[in-house]
């Protein structure tokens, strides 16, 4: 007889604690399954959303396996699933400071001149932009960690490269960054992708999966090695 490898079916609202909607889809995917006069290995159904909010039914129904796409991660739609499974964050992107200048009061920064400086201040440039993966909807909203602080983002984010600003050159926490240094623009010990994503009016999912390929991945691990970096932006990554 015919042995179908898999059958599947994917929830459109799995990610909402208590949605009927998903119920109703899980009922309807087991009756089409138990009509079937056919062997299916793997019946499948469950995301990471659903793990978090349809639970037992999903697992129970589909027990061979699930797709646990974003919880890969280490993240779940919200900050307060996540928590359900102990989920931690598991990606970092990272970018190097590439220029230190200080600029004078009404200086503007970037393109369309949408930010001036308010008072003389040093201004850090990294490189990174939305190009790899940092987005442009984060200019004027964002933050990053560097040189043990939380610094603005000002002016527009650039294709390959955005500013922050480090505040007066007199002040000890502009003083404690150098060129080279590395600033986390979101993950463990920096901001997280949730807050790149709300300030970028998206979701987790597409903050993690927009970094493109020429930047460069890092995987960390006990027995991983450490790859050649060729740009200044770096994605970090535990083992798997």
């Amino acid at each position: 007889g015919v042995v179908l490898a898999g059958l599947w079916t994917h929830f459109a609202t799995a990610d909402t604690p208590g949605s009927a909607f998903a119920q109703t889809q899980l009922e309807r995917f087991q009756a089409v399954v138990d009509e079937l006069e056919v062997t299916v290995e793997h019946v499948h159904a469950a995301n990471t959303g659903a793990l978090l909010t349809i639970g037992e039914p999903a697992h129970e129904f589909c027990p061979s396996l699930v797709r646990s796409g974003l919880a890969l991660y280490g993240l779940a739609v919200t900050p307060e699933l996540a928590a359900r499974l102990d989920l931690r964050p598991a990606m970092k992107l990272t970018a190097r400071v590439t220029q230190l200048k200080t600029v004078p009061a009404g200086t503007p920064i970037s393109y369309g001149a949408h930010w001036q400086a308010p008072r003389r201040t040093r201004i850090a440039t990294l490189g990174a932009g939305y190009g790899d993966g940092y987005p442009r909807l984060c200019s004027g909203r964002a933050s990053v960690r560097l040189g043990g602080a939380s610094r603005p983002v000002v002016g527009t984010i650039c294709m390959d490269m955005c500013m922050v600003d480090l505040g007066p050159p007199d002040q000890a926490p502009a003083t404690r960054v150098d060129l080279g240094d590395e600033a986390i623009l979101f993950g463990p010990s920096g901001p997280t992708a949730y807050d790149v994503a709300q300030w970028s009016e998206t979701i987790p999912y597409e903050i993690c999966c927009g970094v493109p390929p020429r930047v460069p991945r890092r995987y960390v691990g006990p027995n991983a090695e450490n790859a050649i970096l060729s740009r200044s932006a770096q994605v970090s990554s535990p083992s798997v």
